[in-house]
C-alpha cells in the first residue's frame, strides 16, 4: 500500500522523490507537502504579515521567493493537519546552518537573509535578535527545545496517526574521483561542528519525544562530485539514496494503525478573519473596501455608475493541497447583495500547478460562480457553499464583481471534507 509522506527539511530528505535518484518510488511513497529549509522554530512561530506586492519582481530564484512566502506564511502545519499523512521525516539542517532571526517582535523566520535581503517586503521588516547555532549553540538551544515541544504537542492533537521520523544525514568532505580514489572536497565551513550540532538536535528529538530514526552511522556513502544540483557538502551519491530509500519503506512496512481521532484542522485560509487587513492577499482592487457586520468584518465590493466591464476582485493568499482529482474540498462564505448587474457573476476559484502561477492562463482549472447558481433574488443574502474535487497542487479563489453592484462577503471558510 502507498504510504502519503511529508517532509519537513532540506534536499537530503526530499532527493529520493524523486525520480531522478529513486526512479520508482511512486510505487511506495506519495508525497503531499514539502516545506523547504524551514526552522522547527519558524515552524511553531506566528504569521508575519506582508503585503503581496512587495513580492513581485525581486528575486531572479522562484525558489527563494516562495520560500521566503513560506516563512512569512506559516501554512505547513495547516496543510499537514488537514492532509494527515502517514509519515512525516524531518531533518535539523537548516536549524544548524541557518537558525533563527527575531521579527516584529512577536515572530521568527529562518536566517537566511542574505538570500531574501532584495525583498521589499523584508526590508519592511523589524529583525530583532538572532539565533545562530554555531555562533551561540547553547542560546540556540534552549529556544529549540521549547519550540520543538510545541511541536510534539500540536502533533499529538493534529495530526495523532502520523509517524514522524528524523533523517539523521551527516555533512560529509569526500568524494570518489574517475579514478576511484577519495577526495576531500574543498570547504570552507566546519563541517565538523556542523554535524556534532546536527547530531545534538537529533538525539534530544529522538530520546526525548521518542520519534523513529533513519540512522546511517553504520553506512559508508560519499559526496557526488557531478551531482545535478551541484557539488556540495549534503549532495550525496547514489548509495545514500538507495540506503535512505530502504530504510523509509522498512519504516513505514512496520507503521501499526493507531486509528485515533485528530482534532478538527479548521479554516485552511489565511487571515480569513482579515484581522491582517489585506496583508497576504494578493491582487488588491483599489475600490475593494472593509466594513463591519455584526462586529464581524466584511469585504465589500461597491460599484456604481460604470458602462463597461471592469474586474473588480480580491484574490486570496495560495494554499497547497492533496489536488488529486478526488478528494473534496468544501468552500463557504456568506454573501450580502443587490443590484449586481452584467452577468452576476461574483466568485471564482483556480487551481495551479506552481505556488508563483497565479493567472488564468496558468491555471489547471477555473471555476466561476453567479448568483443565479445560489439565488434569484435581485437583492437580500445568503450562504455560499461550494464543493470541489480539484487538480491543482494549490488553489486560490476570488470575490468578484465584473461591472456595477453591492456585495459583501465574510466569513469565509475552506476545509478538507
Amino acid at each position: 500500500m502507498v504510504k502519503t509522506v511529508a517532509i519537513l527539511g532540506c534536499c537530503v530528505s526530499r532527493d529520493i522523490f524523486n525520480r531522478r535518484f529513486i526512479s520508482n518510488y511512486r510505487d511506495y511513497f506519495k508525497v503531499l507537502s514539502y516545506a523547504h529549509q524551514p526552522s522547527i522554530i519558524s515552524i511553531m512561530s506566528k504569521p508575519i504579515p506582508y503585503y503581496y506586492k512587495n513580492m513581485v519582481g525581486e528575486s531572479k530564484s522562484v525558489l527563494d521567493r516562495d520560500h521566503f512566502r513560506e516563512e512569512l506564511e506559516k501554512q505547513f502545519l495547516t496543510t499537514l493537519a488537514n492532509e494527515q499523512p502517514d509519515i512525516l521525516i524531518m531533518d535539523f539542517y537548516a536549524d544548524v546552518m541557518y537558525g533563527v532571526v527575531e521579527v516584529n517582535n512577536d515572530s521568527y523566520m529562518v536566517g537566511k537573509g542574505f538570500r531574501f535581503k532584495n525583498f521589499k517586503a523584508y526590508k519592511k521588516l523589524k529583525i530583532g535578535k538572532k539565533y545562530y547555532p554555531r555562533e551561540n549553540f547553547d542560546e540556540f538551544f534552549e529556544l529549540w527545545k521549547e519550540k520543538i515541544a510545541e511541536f510534539d504537542k500540536w502533533a499529538k492533537i493534529y495530526i495523532p496517526n502520523t509517524e514522524i521520523v528524523i533523517n539523521k544525514a551527516r555533512a560529509k568532505k569526500t568524494y570518489i574521483d574517475d579514478d576511484g580514489n577519495e577526495v576531500v572536497r574543498p570547504e570552507k565551513r566546519d563541517l565538523d561542528q556542523i554535524n556534532r550540532l546536527w547530531n545534538a538536535l537529533d538525539e534530544y528529538a529522538i530520546k526525548t519525544f521518542g520519534y523513529k530514526a533513519i540512522d546511517y552511522s553504520q553506512d559508508k556513502y560519499y559526496l557526488q562530485q557531478n551531482h545535478i544540483f551541484g557539488n556540495f557538502f549534503v549532495h550525496f551519491d547514489q548509495n545514500y539514496y538507495d540506503l535512505y530509500f530502504s530504510k523509509l519503506k522498512e519504516i513505514a512496512d512496520g507503521i501499526q494503525s493507531k486509528n485515533e481521532v485528530p482534532v478538527d484542522p479548521g479554516n485552511l485560509i489565511l487571515n480569513f478573519d482579515f484581522k491582517y487587513g489585506n496583508k497576504f492577499w494578493t491582487q488588491w482592487h483599489k475600490d475593494v473596501v472593509f466594513g463591519l457586520r455584526d462586529n464581524e468584518p466584511v469585504l465589500i465590493l461597491d460599484e456604481f455608475g460604470h458602462q463597461e466591464k471592469e474586474k473588480r476582485q480580491v484574490w486570496s493568499p495560495l494554499f497547497e493541497i492533496n489536488a488529486d482529482g478526488y478528494t473534496e474540498y468544501q468552500m463557504s462564505f456568506d454573501v450580502n447583495f443587490h443590484h449586481v448587474d452584467s452577468d452576476g457573476k461574483i466568485f471564482c476559484i483556480r487551481t495551479f500547478k506552481k505556488k508563483d502561477q497565479t493567472k488564468f492562463k496558468d491555471a489547471i482549472e477555473s471555476y466561476d460562480f453567479f448568483l443565479k447558481d445560489f439565488t434569484n433574488e435581485e437583492s437580500g443574502s445568503f450562504k455560499a457553499r461550494i464543493a470541489i474535487n480539484p487538480k491543482g497542487k494549490y488553489i486560490k479563489f476570488a470575490p468578484f464583481i465584473n461591472q456595477n453592484g453591492h456585495v459583501e462577503y465574510l466569513n469565509f471558510k475552506l476545509k478538507k471534507v
